[in-house]
């Protein structure tokens, strides 16, 4: 099957592109298969940074109740 982690030339994952869309059903979805909920960018972004800077109040909390790492720091030297 396909890579539901596949990262494009900026290290963004599906996951990172549905929390910056604020698609909740998306980002459900995509938990729901697996995705990885601490995958960090090219930038050192993860997907709870992005939340929360995006001000998505109901993904920053199924991110937490699915248990992402919330000590995350961004790293700009990258992953």
């Amino acid at each position: 099957g396909a890579d539901i982690d596949v990262k494009d030339n900026k290290g963004y994952t599906a996951l990172h592109y549905a929390v910056e869309k604020g698609s909740l059903e998306v980002v459900t979805l995509l938990l729901d298969r697996g995705a990885d909920k601490d995958a960090s960018n090219d930038d050192g972004w993860a997907v709870i940074h992005i939340a929360v800077e995006r001000n998505q109040e109901e993904i920053v909390r199924l991110l937490i109740k699915r248990g992402v790492d919330v000590g995350s720091r961004i790293d700009p030297a990258g992953p």
